[in-house]
C-alpha cells in the first residue's frame, strides 16, 4: 500500500515518523514544498532525523512556486499513484490545496494534530479562524484525539460525509508518563526558598492576524509587568515568530528569552514551576512534566481555550483573575486549578494505542476508495445479531457535579462518551452543574441537546435548586437519572438532608432511572421510580500480565478510597485474625486515605500503600491471589471489574452489588454475617477453589464498554420511536450535501411547502451549529400549530437566551408568545422590548411593543405595568 503523508511542520513529521514505525511495511513516502520557507526547513530536517531512510518529495514540481501547490501536487499524484493521501491541516494555504487536487483522485485522510476544539467569541459565515474550519474539505476518514473533537466536528458540519474516528493522540495518549499525569495527577514540588519561576509560552498572535499588533503588545506587556511582581519570568517565543516579533519581545524589560527555534518539550518545561499561554495543545506537556498551566484569555482574542478539568490547569478571563492566579501560586506553591470543566479524556483519549488505530483507518479508507463514505450512523455495531437497530440520540449532555478521575462515579459516564463519540452515533457534552447559576442558564447551555443524563443523585443532594431544575427540564425532552447510590446512602441523606432529600424522591416517577444492579432497581422502585432500566456499569481497561512472585505466601488485596464505608475496620480484623492463627498471609490496602473515627481500628498487619498510578493498581492486583472486598455499601464496585479481568478469586459481602453477577460461580464466594470470622470463612473457602475462566469471562462481558455502550443506548430509547427515526433520517439523506442543506432557506423552503416534519429536522440541525433567530421562532410556530405549546415556550427561551440584546427581538418574541396565549410571558417579553428600544432610541419598536404591552396586560396589576415601565421586565 502506497500512502503519501504531507507535512507543514515537525509536529507533523514526528507523527508520520510514529506511524512508519508502527507499519514499516507499508509504502510511506512524506511531502512538502520546497518553497525556500522555513516549512521546507523545518520538515527537511526533522525527517533526516527522525526517517533518514524515506524520501521527502518536493510537491511543487519544477517551478518552486507555492502558486503551482495544485498543479504540482496532481503531478506527484499521477507519477506516484498512491492508495491514500494523509494529511494534518486542510484549512491552511497548502492544506487547502492538498485536499481539493486529491478530491475525487484518492482516498484523504485528515489526522488531528494539537488541540483545536477551541470555544469561539464570535460566530457565523466565513469565520476567520482557520480552526473553526478544520475538517470542512469532507475528507473520506478524520482521525480525532477524543470525543469532544467529535463534537466540534459536528457542530461546524452536522452531516459530513467523512467518517470521524476517535484514535487517540499520536506519541501522547499511550505514553505511560501521560498517562500517569492524567490518572495520579502531581505537581512537582516547588522549591519554597526562592522566587517561583514562570514560563510565558509566547504566540505571535499579531503575526497570525488574530489580533491587533498594538492591542496584543499592551496586553502582553501589562502581563509581563504585573507577573515581575511575585515571579521570574521566562518567556519561550514560538518557532514561526516573526523578526519583527522577536525583536519586540527582546526589548521587554525583565524577561529571559529564550531560543525561539528550539522545541518546547516536558524537560524544558519541568525547568519552570508554572506555565502561562493562550491557547494551545502545551498542556499535555505541561501533565506530563508535573507543571501547572494556565490559559489566559486575551481581550480582542476569539479564541477561547476550554475549561479543562485538571489538577494542573487553570483558565483564567481577566489580567486581574491571571495576577490573582500567580500570587497564590507564588505564596502557596499550589495551583487554584479549574473548579469545572469537561475531563481531560473527552479532549483526549488516555490509554490506547492511537498509532494502530490511525494505521487501521488508513487501510480501510485506502481499500474503500472514494466512492461515498456511509452518512453518519445511528445503529452501533455489536458483535451478535443486533435485531431490530438501537436508536441513538443524536446528541446527549451529562449533568454532573465532579467528573475528574479522582472518583469512580465519573468512570461510566466517561466510558460511555467516548464510545458514543468513537462510533459518531452521538455529540456529547458534559455539564458541571456547580457552574449553573439558574435554570435559565442551564437551558441555554444545553440548547437544542435531545437527551440528558444526570449522573448520580449527589449533585441533587449537595447543590441548592437542581432538583427543581430537573423537574422543569423533564416537561420538555427525556431525563434519564443514571444511579450509583445504594439504600445505605439514601439513609443517610434522608437524615442529613430533610426536606432536598424528599424532593429527590420526589423526582423519581418523573425520570428514568439508569441502574447499576438489580437490587438498586428494587430498591428506587420502591420509592416510588416508575422506570427503571438495569444497565450496568464499565470501566476501560485489560487484564495485566499475571507476574511470578519469588514468595510463596498468599498475598489479599483490597482496592479503594481507606475509608469506613470501603470496610477498613473489617479488613483490618481480618488480618489480625489470620495472623492469630498463623496463616502468614499478606494483606494490601490500594487506595488514598481519608479520616476515618477513632473507633476504626487500621491494623499494622495491613500494607496501607496509599494512592497508586492506575497501572501501578493494576500490577498490585496481577501480584496477589485473592481479591477482598470489604464493603459494606458498594452498589457495582469498579474494582471488582478490574479483578475479574484479573481472573483473582474474590471475596465480597452478599450485600454489594457485585454479588448479583457472581454468586454460583467457581471462584467467587461471599459472606452474610459483616464480622472477620465470617470474611475469614469465605476467604479460606475460596483459596481452596479454582477460578471458571469461561464463567468470569462471561461476567468480563458484561462489564465491557460495548455491551455497556449498547444497553445505555436501549435505555436511553425515549424521545423517538423506530418508524419516526426511520421517517428522520430518510429526511436527511434527502437533504443535499454540503452547508445549503441545512440553510435558513431550506428551513423555509420546508415550511412553505407545508413539510413540517423536514422543517423541523432542519431546523434542529442549524440551531446546533449557530444562533439563528429566524429558525428558532420559526419552530415556535410549528410547535404552536401542533398544539405543543411547551416546546414552542422553549424555542422561545432559545431565541431571547441567544438573542437578548435586540429589541426587535424580544417583540416577535412577544408577538409568539401572545398567539400562543400566555399573555404573562407576552407581557414581559414586550416589557423588555419596549425597554431596549427606548434606550436605543428604537421609537417604532418601542411603540409597537407597548401597544402589545397593553394588550396583553388586560386587567393586570398596575404593578406589573409600572414594573415593567422601569424596564425591569427583562
Amino acid at each position: 500500500m502506497k500512502i503519501i503523508a504531507l507535512c507543514e511542520n515537525r509536529n507533523g513529521v514526528r507523527i508520520a515518523s510514529e506511524l512508519v514505525s508502527e507499519r514499516p511495511d507499508l509504502d510511506w513516502t512524506l511531502a512538502t514544498t520546497f518553497d525556500g520557507t522555513a516549512v521546507e526547513a523545518w520538515v527537511v530536517s526533522e525527517s533526516r532525523t527522525r526517517l533518514p531512510d524515506h524520501e521527502v518529495v518536493d510537491v511543487l514540481g519544477d517551478t518552486g512556486a507555492i502558486g503551482h501547490l495544485e498543479t504540482g501536487l496532481a503531478d506527484v499524484l499521477a507519477q506516484r499513484r498512491p492508495d491514500v493521501v494523509v494529511y494534518f491541516n486542510d484549512q491552511s494555504r497548502r492544506g487547502r490545496v492538498v485536499s481539493r487536487a486529491a478530491a475525487g483522485v484518492v482516498p484523504r485522510v485528515l489526522i488531528q494534530d494539537g488541540h483545536l476544539d477551541f470555544w469561539f467569541k464570535r460566530h457565523g459565515v466565513g469565520h476567520g479562524d482557520q480552526n473553526a474550519r478544520y475538517g470542512a474539505s469532507d475528507p473520506e476518514a478524520i482521525c480525532v484525539w477524543g470525543p469532544s473533537m467529535v463534537r466540534f466536528l459536528g457542530q461546524q458540519s452536522v452531516e459530513r460525509r467523512g467518517q470521524i474516528h476517535v484514535t487517540g493522540a499520536v506519541g501522547v495518549s499511550d505514553d505511560p508518563t501521560f498517562v500517569s499525569g492524567v490518572l495520579d495527577p502531581r505537581a512537582r514540588v516547588a522549591d519554597p526558598s526562592r522566587r517561583p519561576r514562570l514560563l510565558l509560552l509566547d504566540q505571535p498572535l499579531a503575526d497570525q492576524r488574530k489580533m491587533e499588533r498594538a492591542e496584543y503588545e499592551r496586553q502582553v506587556l501589562e502581563s509581563c509587568e504585573r507577573i515581575r511582581g511575585v515571579a521570574d519570568l521566562a518567556v519561550k517565543p514560538h518557532p514561526s515568530s516573526s523578526d519583527r516579533h522577536l525583536r519586540w519581545l527582546s526589548s521587554v524589560d525583565g524577561i529571559e528569552l529564550l531560543e525561539h527555534s528550539s522545541l518546547l518539550g516536558p524537560d524544558v518545561m519541568a525547568e519552570h514551576d508554572l506555565a502561562l499561554t493562550f491557547f494551545s495543545s502545551t498542556y499535555l506537556d505541561a501533565i506530563r512534566a508535573g507543571v501547572p498551566i494556565v490559559f489566559h484569555a486575551l481581550d480582542g482574542l476569539d479564541i477561547v481555550m476550554p475549561d479543562v478539568l485538571h489538577p494542573l490547569v487553570r483558565n483564567t478571563r481577566s489580567i486581574d483573575e491571571l495576577i490573582d492566579v500567580c500570587t497564590h501560586f507564588a505564596a502557596e506553591r499550589d495551583l487554584a486549578a479549574n473548579a469545572t470543566g469537561e475531563p481531560l479524556d473527552h479532549f483526549v483519549v488516555v490509554g490506547g494505542d492511537a498509532e494502530a488505530a490511525i494505521v487501521a483507518v488508513i487501510e480501510s479508507t485506502a481499500r474503500a476508495g472514494v466512492a461515498d463514505v456511509p452518512r453518519r450512523s445511528s445503529t452501533p455495531p455489536t458483535s451478535t445479531d443486533p435485531g431490530p437497530p438501537v436508536v441513538a440520540p443524536r446528541s446527549v449532555a451529562i449533568l454532573g457535579d465532579d467528573f475528574s478521575h479522582r472518583t469512580g462515579v465519573a468512570v461510566p459516564v466517561r466510558a460511555f462518551a467516548r464510545w458514543l463519540s468513537g462510533r459518531t452515533l452521538a455529540d456529547v457534552f458534559f455539564v458541571d452543574l456547580r457552574a449553573i447559576s439558574s435554570y435559565e442558564d442551564l437551558v441555554y447551555v444545553l440548547g437544542d441537546v435531545e437527551t440528558v443524563i444526570v449522573n448520580s443523585f449527589a449533585p441533587l443532594w449537595r447543590l441548592p435548586n437542581r432538583v427543581d431544575w430537573i423537574r422543569r427540564l423533564v416537561r420538555y425532552r427525556p431525563v434519564a437519572l443514571y444511579a450509583h447510590e445504594t439504600e445505605y446512602v439514601f439513609q443517610v441523606e434522608a437524615a442529613a438532608r430533610g426536606r432536598r432529600h424528599r424532593e429527590v424522591v420526589d423526582l423519581l416517577p418523573h425520570v428514568r432511572s439508569l441502574c447499576v444492579s438489580n437490587a438498586q432497581a428494587v430498591m428506587l422502585r420502591g420509592l416510588g421510580a416508575r422506570d427503571c432500566a438495569v444497565v450496568w456499569n464499565t470501566t476501560p481497561g485489560s487484564a495485566v500480565e499475571r507476574r511470578r512472585r519469588d514468595d510463596s505466601a498468599v498475598r489479599i488485596v483490597m482496592a479503594g478510597t481507606a475509608q469506613s464505608r470501603k470496610g477498613v475496620d473489617l479488613f483490618s480484623r481480618v488480618a489480625e485474625r489470620a495472623a492469630e492463627m498463623g496463616y502468614g498471609w499478606e494483606f494490601r490496602w490500594v487506595g488514598r486515605e481519608v479520616v476515618t473515627g477513632s473507633e476504626t481500628l487500621r491494623s499494622d498487619r495491613v500494607e496501607w500503600l496509599g494512592a497508586l498510578p492506575h497501572h501501578r493498581v493494576l500490577e498490585e492486583l496481577a501480584d496477589a491471589d485473592v481479591f477482598f472486598l470489604s464493603s459494606f455499601d458498594d452498589p457495582q464496585p469498579l474494582s471488582v471489574v478490574e479483578a475479574i479481568r484479573q481472573r483473582l478469586r474474590i471475596v465480597t459481602h452478599v450485600g454489594v452489588g457485585s454479588h448479583e453477577v457472581l454468586d454460583g460461580i467457581s471462584g467467587y464466594e461471599s459472606f452474610e454475617r459483616f464480622d472477620p470470622d465470617a470474611a475469614l470463612s469465605a476467604i479460606e473457602s475460596v483459596l481452596g477453589s479454582e477460578v471458571d475462566d469461561a464463567r468470569f469471562a462471561e461476567v468480563e462481558e458484561r462489564f465491557s464498554i460495548e455491551e455497556f455502550g449498547s444497553r445505555m443506548l436501549e435505555a436511553l430509547e425515549f424521545r423517538y420511536s423506530r418508524a419516526d427515526w426511520s421517517r428522520i433520517e430518510d429526511r436527511l439523506a434527502a437533504l443535499p450535501p454540503g452547508p445549503d442543506g441545512v440553510s435558513s432557506g431550506s428551513f423555509f423552503e420546508a415550511v412553505d411547502r407545508g413539510d413540517l416534519e423536514s422543517a423541523k429536522v432542519i431546523g434542529s440541525l442549524i440551531l446546533r451549529r449557530r444562533q439563528a433567530t429566524d429558525v428558532s421562532l420559526g419552530l415556535a410556530a410549528i410547535h404552536r400549530r401542533e398544539g405543543r405549546n411547551d416546546l414552542a415556550l422553549e424555542m422561545l427561551a432559545v431565541t431571547v437566551l441567544r438573542d437578548r440584546d435586540r429589541g426587535r427581538t424580544w417583540l416577535r418574541v412577544a408577538e409568539e408568545a401572545a398567539l400562543l396565549g400566555d399573555n404573562s410571558v407576552a407581557v414581559v417579553a414586550a416589557g423588555a422590548a419596549r425597554a431596549i428600544a427606548r434606550r436605543g432610541g428604537r421609537t417604532q419598536v418601542a411603540a409597537q411593543a407597548g401597544r402589545l404591552q397593553r394588550r396583553s396586560i388586560g386587567a393586570g396589576s398596575r404593578a406589573t405595568v409600572r414594573r415593567l415601565r422601569d424596564g425591569r421586565g427583562r
